[in-house]
């Protein structure tokens, strides 16, 4: 084999690496990425046993990237998240009367700045969110009262609406990561 012939299968295989990489940025781009923050462990899992003990536990949710009514999107949370958590169940409500422990909340926020500690996604009220769909962020924490037990961060892009695979994926894995994180 002559130097030519090695430093043209050298630039192929050099050129075919690249591909490969671009594509797999481009496909982990096209998923939905989630990032675990806070825990609180045990405490954690125990909240969301007894919240989960004797009704629903609350979900409240702040912000909308598809501009829909706030009942039609929390529906689509819910559903999302329908049948993800074998042991135990968890069912979920908007409705304040209808959970179980009210005060233990799993709050979403759409739109949540990268800059703002998650902590403020339970010991404050949150403000109006304005989201945008081209990059869809959101939080996500467990909360009991004004105190966080434990936080998640995502993002996905791509998404048009709530119906979207890739919507209901992040959804999922956001709840996934604060809802039911190995704790040990």
């Amino acid at each position: 084999m002559s130097v030519w012939s090695r430093v043209e299968n050298s630039k192929i295989k050099a050129a075919l690496g690249v591909l490969v990489l671009a594509l797999l940025l481009t496909a982990c781009d096209d998923t939905s990425n989630v990032t675990p923050g806070f825990t609180r462990g045990e405490i954690a899992r125990s909240a969301v046993i007894r919240a989960n003990s004797k009704g629903p536990i609350l979900i409240e949710i702040f912000g909308d990237p598809f501009g829909m009514r706030d009942s039609v999107l929390a529906e689509k949370i819910i559903a999302a998240l329908d049948g993800h958590f074998a042991s135990p169940v968890l069912r979920f409500t908007t409705d304040d009367d209808e959970a179980y422990t009210p005060n233990v909340r799993y709050r979403i926020a759409f739109g949540w700045p990268v800059s703002a500690d998650a902590k403020e996604l339970c010991d404050k009220d949150i403000p109006d969110i304005f989201p945008k769909l081209e990059k869809i962020t959101v939080a996500g924490a467990l909360c009991f009262d004004k105190e966080r037990l434990i936080d998640a961060e995502g993002w996905v892009k791509g998404v048009k609406t709530p119906d979207d695979l890739k919507f209901k994926t992040l959804m999922s894995d956001l709840a996934r990561n604060i809802l039911d994180r190995d704790t040990e």
